[in-house]
């Protein structure tokens, strides 16, 4: 061969060789685009794998937790019906205590009205003595009930200071699912950083099928299938993408879902506290109401004596008149008015109620007046006149007359400012003993009850 010919073959060779490297170059990077979309699939399939296994197990706590709160709302249901039926049980005490009060006040009322019978019945003390212990057997039946009813209050107290305690368990327990949930919320944030940085490597995967994009489209038309595969890639990590974002929204549906539970559990957690401080406004009113039991008990059992002066001890009245003895009035300043002062301060007493009482025996023609009371006893009260010329046809005026003569006697002894002295008539109506005369007595005189009765009370409500 000549030179001409080893020169063709050797251009002949290096052509060949020349399109036997770029036929090597396009395979080359077509098999680099097929791994690069082959590996990107991989990645998408296995974050869609992690995504599917924590939406699992996040659906499973959330479920768990969902029976929780339903728990803790049946306790809080049977907690609510055991705050009402103390709520019956202390109304039901209420209305016992209630009745016994005034089954002991009407008892009070009688033993009291038996120890004034007893001290001013002083011949009849042993007839009256079967009666003050039958009283006192009665009173102390009623403190044996009084006790029982303490006893019964104190198991209630008991049984509210119980309920409050599993109050404060199920306060507890709600605490604690709370402190789950804040727990599970914080996993869930983590999860949403997590997708975050997920999302963020399919950016930068995308961006490098953009860049293995632009490198094909420069390649020859022989790349044309390769390009076209990679276009398929795309389409699928356009579908992962997507998915990808449906999936964050349930995400964040499950965490609005959670929230929402949040504030179920809050509210629940505000009317358990809501019913401690009514059980508290409860036992509060409880205590106030035995307090003011004790108080009325005190204020019942605890009453002014009655200051009487008779005939019998002090000689009072000239017979017939109104006119007030030199004895009854050094009586009225060295006894009586130093004992009213020590009683009104003792008792917190104003009122000065002075009864009149007369024997039955009927005034004589000589001792019987014109009757003027309706003319001048006003007049005589309010000082304008002198008790003297006050004039009585009967006892019961007489009564009046003698009683409004002390009247204006304790008022000249210093009881006119701060107290309210009145003046009445009873007449020869009630005995000593405080029972009602039967009109047998009319022709016997009898100094017992001739006197003067002084009452000290308090303003009614």
């Amino acid at each position: 061969m000549g030179p001409g010919m080893d020169l063709a073959l050797s251009l002949s060779s290096i052509l060949l060789v020349i399109g036997m490297v770029s036929v090597a170059q396009l395979w080359m990077t077509d098999t680099g685009a097929k791994q690069s979309q082959l590996r990107l699939e991989t990645e998408f399939a296995a974050l869609q794998g992690a995504h599917a296994r924590q939406d699992g197990e996040f659906q499973s706590r959330l479920d768990e937790h969902e029976r929780r709160a339903e728990a803790l709302r049946n306790e809080l249901k049977r907690a609510n019906s055991q705050l009402q039926e103390l709520r019956e049980e202390i109304e039901k005490t209420k209305a016992d205590l209630q009745s016994v009060t005034a089954q002991r006040d009407a008892a009070t009322t009688r033993l009291a009205d038996e120890i004034r019978r007893r001290e001013a019945a002083e011949g009849n003390l042993p007839a009256t003595e079967d009666q003050v212990s039958s009283l006192k057997a009665e009173l102390e039946g009623l403190r044996s009930r009084l006790e029982a009813e303490a006893t019964a209050r104190q198991f209630e107290e008991s049984r509210a200071s119980a309920a409050d305690d599993s109050v404060s368990s199920l306060k507890e327990q709600l605490e604690a699912a709370a402190r789950r949930l804040e727990t599970e919320v914080t996993r869930r944030q983590t999860e949403e950083a997590r997708a975050r940085k997920a999302e963020e490597s399919a950016v930068s995967l995308q961006g490098e099928l953009a860049r293995s994009r632009e490198q094909m489209a420069e390649e020859s038309r022989s790349r044309q299938n390769a390009q076209a595969s990679l276009g398929a890639a795309n389409q699928r990590v356009s579908a992962l993408t997507e998915a990808l974002s449906g999936a964050k929204q349930q995400l964040a549906d499950e965490i609005k879902k959670r929230q929402n539970a949040e504030i179920n559990l809050q509210s629940a957690t505000y009317q358990i506290t809501a019913l401690r401080d009514e059980l508290d406004r409860t036992k509060r009113q409880a205590l106030d109401l035995a307090k003011q039991l004790r108080q009325l008990e005190i204020v019942a059992n605890d009453k002014p004596p009655l200051i009487t002066i008779s005939d019998a001890d002090v000689h009072t009245f000239r017979q017939g008149s109104a006119d007030i003895s030199h004895e009854l009035q050094q009586f009225l300043a060295v006894r009586t008015v130093p004992d009213l002062l020590k009683l009104s301060q003792r008792y917190n007493a104003a009122i000065i109620e002075v009864v009149g009482h007369t024997d039955e025996v009927p005034l004589g023609t000589s001792l019987r007046q014109r009757s003027n009371l309706d003319e001048k006893l006003l007049g005589v009260l309010g000082s304008r006149e002198a008790p003297t010329i006050l004039g009585a046809c009967d006892n019961v005026g007489l009564g009046m007359a003698r009683a409004a003569s002390v009247v204006i006697e304790l008022k000249k002894l210093g009881l006119q400012k701060g107290f309210t002295l009145l003046p009445l008539s009873a007449g020869p109506a009630i005995n000593t003993d405080e029972t009602l005369a039967q009109g047998s007595s009319s022709s016997v005189a009898t100094p017992s009850r001739r006197r003067i009765e002084i009452r000290l009370r308090r303003h009614r409500a």
